[in-house]
């Protein structure tokens, strides 16, 4: 049996491409082997591009590129999608990421940022959130509760900043789980008197070195003779 340039006859039956060739009909009637061809490599049809780059890949101006609708990755075209519709794979969800780390994944079959990022501008990008004293763009990138932007998260009015957690807590008078939620109760105006007020049992309450005072009742340090 003769086969076509490029091809070989396989159980003296019927012809087969050689590796690195894709049976194509050349012309309205004639039939041949053309040579597989990846992105920006010359072509004449688009199954070239198909059997390296997949089906969303097309034979544009003469060399193989993915169509208006998806993108190269890892030298396959897939349909692209932005945050929040549908995938069947992480490589689906493109961002126009250029060598920097993933930040969109296919989860339960639709795009989604990463953990501790957010979408922004319809879902085209993702944002890592911030956290308090950290750079920020807008509300949203603050997360957690009592923080607000201000160029950077910062605490609300009546809260507060607790270190150990790096987050802000609720200045209560009352009630509360750290001392820093007790420091509006210690001293008063433009007077306080740091350490005055802490968190004992969940209530705030003056320090033992501390005497409550005035109405309504703030805690003051103990003066000592000669202070």
């Amino acid at each position: 049996m003769d086969c076509p340039d490029n091809a070989f006859c396989r159980q003296s039956s019927y012809c087969v491409c050689k590796d690195g060739f894709v049976y194509a009909a050349v012309n309205g009637t004639h039939k041949g082997c053309l040579k597989e061809a990846r992105s920006n490599e010359e072509c004449v049809q688009h199954i070239q591009c198909h059997s390296t780059m997949g089906v969303h890949s097309a034979c544009t101006d003469g060399v193989c590129a993915c169509s208006a609708t998806a993108h190269l990755e890892e030298d396959r075209c897939y349909e692209t999608a932005v945050i929040g519709e549908r995938c069947q794979t992480d490589m689906n969800c493109y961002l126009g990421e250029m060598g920097l780390e993933r930040q969109a994944f296919c989860v339960r079959g639709y795009c989604s940022c990463q953990l501790q990022y957010s979408p922004r501008d319809n879902g085209t990008r993702c944002v890592r959130d911030a956290t308090l004293g950290e750079i920020c763009e807008d509300q949203l990138q603050c997360a957690g509760p009592g923080l607000e932007c201000r160029g950077t998260c910062r605490c609300r009015d009546k809260w507060v900043a607790h270190n150990d957690t790096n987050s802000c807590v609720e200045s209560l008078n009352d009630v509360c789980e750290y001392d820093v939620q007790c420091d509006s109760l210690a001293g008063a105006g433009g007077t306080k008197s740091p350490g005055a007020a802490l968190c004992l049992g969940g209530q705030c309450t003056c320090a033992y070195s501390a005497r409550a005072a005035g109405t309504p009742a703030r805690c003051w340090h103990r003066r000592r003779p000669g202070q």
